[in-house]
């Protein structure tokens, strides 16, 4: 598949090696930041997101590029807030007028929607799929649920949504090829939608199918051990004194 902004990668750096269990408590810790932070404590995470990538060899760029109907998505989320947030008026074009408020709270917005973003291409890039089932079991096994279902779940969803990305552009791609192709952003979305939805739950009933003929137990042990190493101690101190600082900052 051409896609791979959602693809685990198999490399040997840093990233790759920390237990997913320390990355998901980073992911969590780092995302709560970023839902009240100013924009120099968003341009420090962001720092740290580029850094990671360049450690994890992720290319971020990239993988933006490849799901860029997100990018249209974080458009419209700004020109939403620049126009419809009261303060006072940067410039009027016709009859809608911006605002500098309007600019600065929806700049926020989408630098925070990028980053937490950034921060699941990172995970998903350096992370394999059975690692994320080792580590939401490991997560859930306390609750009074079946943690192996959900971990599953959780599992197969990572696998299964870069397909999802890809047969919407394979639905573009034979409507080009038949002239049906919308014109608009609402008619090309209707006409998308409906055989989107229809390949998908035909892809997932593929892959149920698929299960059952292998008799996949739910019940059995994962084929990944979740051993935590002392560089992971390290970097869980170090990464959750620096979120506990944010939030500090935050805060104060």
């Amino acid at each position: 598949m051409k896609l791979s902004a959602f693809r685990f990668k198999d490399k040997d750096t840093l990233i790759h090696n920390l237990d997913p269990r320390v990355k998901i408590v980073l992911i969590a810790g780092l995302s709560s930041v970023l839902i009240f932070a100013d924009f120099w404590q968003i341009a420090l995470v962001g720092i740290l997101v580029i850094l990671s990538g360049g450690v994890g060899k992720v290319n971020l760029i990239k993988s933006f590029w490849e799901t860029r109907i997100f990018l249209v998505l974080l458009i419209f989320i700004f020109s939403i807030h620049a126009l419809f947030t009261p303060g006072n008026l940067l410039f009027s074009l016709w009859k809608l007028e911006i605002t500098a408020e309007g600019v600065i709270y929806g700049g926020k917005i989408v630098s925070r929607l990028i980053l937490i973003v950034s921060l699941g291409f990172l995970y998903s890039s350096t992370t394999p799929p059975e690692g994320t089932r080792a580590a939401f079991e490991w997560f859930l096994r306390p609750l009074p649920i079946n943690e192996k279902i959900l971990g599953t779940s959780a599992s197969i969803g990572i696998r299964f949504f870069p397909m999802v990305v890809e047969e919407v552009q394979r639905v573009q791609e034979a409507q080009k090829a038949r002239c049906i192709e919308g014109t608009g952003i609402l008619r090309r979305l209707k006409s998308v939608v409906t055989p989107l939805l229809v390949r998908t739950f035909k892809r997932a009933e593929k892959i149920s199918l698929a299960m059952d003929a292998r008799c996949y137990d739910i019940e059995r042990p994962s084929s990944l051990r979740l051993d935590t190493s002392f560089q992971d101690h390290i970097t869980l101190i170090v990464m959750l004194m620096f979120v506990a600082l944010l939030h500090l900052a935050i805060i104060y």
